[in-house]
């Protein structure tokens, strides 16, 4: 008997090896995680990819009191698979939708599919998820599988801070080698205690280490039509989500790069499409779409910068869905099928690019779009719906670029007499000869100076629609300098112009700080590790003769570039002056550096002061923190005339930092200041107070010294400072009187 069992056990061996080599999936938040964001998505990684079961539950119960929180049935299909038909009585709106709410409502206030706007209810129930307190749901996947992971999708604001989580799922979710589904105590995790207590700044990392995981996250943090500039950083990463906001406004939303920040869902017409009862798109006012993977409705004075947006499928699908006023798009990468861009109200687009298929964009308002690519599968770029007085789709010095089999055509707009699309001084490639399909008499299918971009030769305009006209130089002047012009076509709103950036050293600088590796930003987006200095210009649209080189603190370790500097460019436009934002680089031991790059900068200002609108004579300088101490350095050492500062604009300057003795420099030749600091900055008080009394005592003239009673340090251009509409008054008429 002792044989049979070591003979049994032998041959049991291998199978219990097996076993024991597959190990249970990774867990993302891992097991009893601590300081969870409540937005997160649940992720398992598998030994091998896993396939979806179509019935099941995953589960997520409050470990306090083992309340349900969220639950997902596997068995209700995520969507609509084939389009849906209409009948006679679908028709626009009879009044405009309503936006108007006292908070924004989420799957805990409502059941998913609560109708709003008159819009009839699903007959056919699929996964239905409140994104962005759109009560009316979209459909979504609650489980996406790539490869060895998959990423659960749970319904939106169901976590909440301060609670401790478990989950369970059982085993019919997935099919998986040695998988047994997950019971409860297997996978818990705990929230943060509260949110982010500064609304100005918040930043998202897939990662789970920054303020939200996701970017529907954090804008659901943030309150319907701040008056506050709120900064939305999105770290390098893959978002794969449906992204849909209402009634936001002051927002500026700054990815890594177009290649590094992607965020994207599958949706389309077909997926996610419009109530049986209501049209979508055309008249104001009217139900809104929800087949894009990202929205923006109704909303005002934002800023996209630096990431990508996409949808896969190719059917009727936007990238990216626009409704709103004063929205500017720059280094944006688009993707999506059939109206890849929904544009409607005013919206520009700088060094973009769009990919799309059949009408690449679609839109009933004013798109301005500068310096772009637009790239189109087959079909046309726009099918433009405006109407008088708005103008329609404006492009100066954009590239467009159909495929070798499938020729682009650049916009089509039977039915729409007041439509326009304007190339002024645009390239294209693979375009088909009569560039415009169908265009009204009365519409505007203009063009001036397009050209092959190949050969660079004007393109071949003898087969154009009968409908289209070529602007003449001459007698179309005014059209042409009129329709160049964003203010022109947006209403009068003048977006901030993207910046040109110039390399201050291009054959190598003069000295060396010791650094090494590449420069890279932190999850707040200070930059670090600088070895390459650069200016970023903001030349002023009505130039007004000054510039201001600008000079962001950090305590010569990092750069505060965007809340010290770059935030302030359309501050500073509007006054008409230009700003030149320097990325100086770390000392690291060696101050000759930053130095040798704020005298440089300096010069670069006065060898582009034509190009740029600027007066030599009224260059000046702005230094936060330890960019006060630096343009200190400055005014007080310049080797050369054209290294003089005309002024200083010193934000609570750390002027008695370690290499010190910058006020007993101050000299009678030293350039007036405008100071500002608050009392109870425990850095930079005394310092100003001794620099303007130099100042005062060499009889510099001109100089002001303004304290506010609260603050601390670091405040820069943030809205969260109480004093900012007082010293931005006060900055605004110094300057312009140092400049009478």
């Amino acid at each position: 008997m002792k044989k049979k069992s070591s003979l049994l056990l032998v041959l049991l061996l291998p199978v219990l090896m097996s076993a024991a080599a597959k190990p249970a999936p990774e867990f993302f938040p891992a097991q009893d995680a601590k300081n969870v964001n409540p937005d997160t998505h649940l992720v398992l990684t598998f030994p091998e990819a896993p396939t979806l079961g179509a019935k099941g539950f995953i589960r997520v119960w409050d470990a306090a009191t083992n309340a349900l929180v969220d639950e997902l049935d596997l068995s209700i299909p995520a969507g609509p698979t084939m389009p849906r038909r209409y009948g006679p009585e679908c028709d626009y709106t009879k009044v405009p939708y309503d936006y108007m709410r006292e908070k924004m409502l989420t799957n805990r206030d409502v059941p998913a599919g609560t109708p709003s706007g008159g819009a009839q209810p699903d007959e056919i129930q699929y996964q239905l998820n409140i994104i962005g307190g759109f009560t009316d749901g979209f459909h979504f996947h609650p489980v996406i599988i790539h490869d060895n992971v998959a990423t659960i999708y749970l319904h939106n604001n169901m976590l909440e801070y301060g609670h401790e989580y478990y989950v369970t799922i059982d085993k019919s979710v997935f099919k998986a080698t040695g998988w047994s589904g997950i019971k409860k105590g297997a996978w818990k995790f705990s929230t943060k205690r509260a949110g982010p207590t500064d609304l100005t700044q918040l930043n998202v990392r897939a990662d789970g280490r920054g303020d939200f995981n996701t970017l529907q996250g954090a804008l659901d943090y943030t309150p319907d039509f701040s008056d506050k500039t709120i900064f939305i950083t999105v770290a390098e990463g893959d978002y794969e989500e449906i992204v849909y906001c209402r009634n936001k406004s002051n927002l500026i939303i700054q990815g890594a790069g177009m290649d590094k920040s992607r965020v994207h869902y599958e949706n389309d017409e077909v997926f996610n499409p419009h109530p049986l009862n209501i049209k979508t798109n055309e008249k104001r006012g009217t139900y809104p779409s929800r087949r894009a993977a990202v929205f923006f409705d109704n909303c005002r004075d934002i800023v996209l910068q630096d990431i990508t947006f996409e949808t896969c499928p190719k059917g009727q699908a936007e990238g990216l869905l626009l409704c709103g006023e004063r929205i500017a798009l720059y280094r944006v990468h688009i993707i999506g099928g059939g109206d890849a861009l929904q544009s409607n109200g005013t919206v520009y687009m700088e060094d973009s690019v769009l990919d799309g298929g059949l009408d690449s964009i679609l839109g009933r308002g004013s798109l301005f779009a500068y310096h772009c690519q637009i790239r189109n599968s087959g079909g046309a770029a726009s099918w433009v719906r405006n109407f008088s007085p708005d103008h329609g789709d404006i492009f100066v010095e954009c590239h467009f670029e159909g495929t070798g089999a499938r020729p682009l055509s650049f916009s089509r707009s039977r039915g729409y007499p007041d439509a326009e699309f304007v190339l002024i001084n645009c390239t294209t490639r693979n375009v088909s000869p009569i560039g415009w399909e169908s265009f009204e008499k009365s519409a505007h299918a203009w063009e001036y100076n397009t050209r092959d971009a190949d050969t660079g030769e004007l393109a071949d305009f003898s087969g154009r629609n009968e409908n289209s006209r070529r602007l003449d130089p001459v007698a179309d002047a005014e059209i042409i300098r009129n329709y160049s012009d964003p203010a022109y076509i947006l209403n009068g709103w003048q977006p901030l112009r993207a910046p040109k950036v110039v390399e201050l050293w291009p054959d190598g600088a003069p000295n060396d700080n010791g650094l090494t590796g590449e420069e890279y930003r932190n999850e707040n987006f200070r930059i670090t590790n600088v070895t390459v200095p650069t200016l970023t210009v903001y030349p002023a649209p009505h130039p007004n003769g000054q510039a201001v080189v600008a000079c962001p603190g950090g305590g010569y370790r990092h750069l505060s570039f965007e809340t010290e500097a770059s935030w302030m460019a359309q501050w500073f436009n509007d006054q008409g002056i230009t700003l030149a934002v320097l990325k100086y680089r770390m000392p690291n031991g060696h101050m000759e550096c930053p130095i040798s790059d704020i005298k440089r900068a300096m010069e670069v200002m006065h060898e582009h002061a034509a190009e740029w609108g600027v007066d030599p004579a009224k260059i000046g300088v702005q230094g936060n923190s330890a960019g006060g101490h630096l343009i200190a350095a400055l005014s007080t050492g310049y080797d050369k005339p054209e290294q003089r500062p005309a002024f200083q604009i010193m934000f609570y300057g750390a002027l008695t930092m370690e290499q010190g003795g910058l006020i007993e420099k101050v000299t009678a030749q030293t350039p007036p200041a405008f100071i500002l600091c608050s009392q109870d900055d425990p850095i930079s008080v005394d310092s100003s107070l001794q620099y303007m009394a130099a100042l005062k005592n060499k009889r510099v003239p001109s100089s002001t010294l303004h304290i506010y009673a609260g603050g601390g340090h670091g405040w820069g251009f943030k809205d969260s400072f109480v004093y900012k509409e007082q010293w931005t008054s006060e900055l605004a008429a110094w300057l312009r009187e140092i400049n009478n």
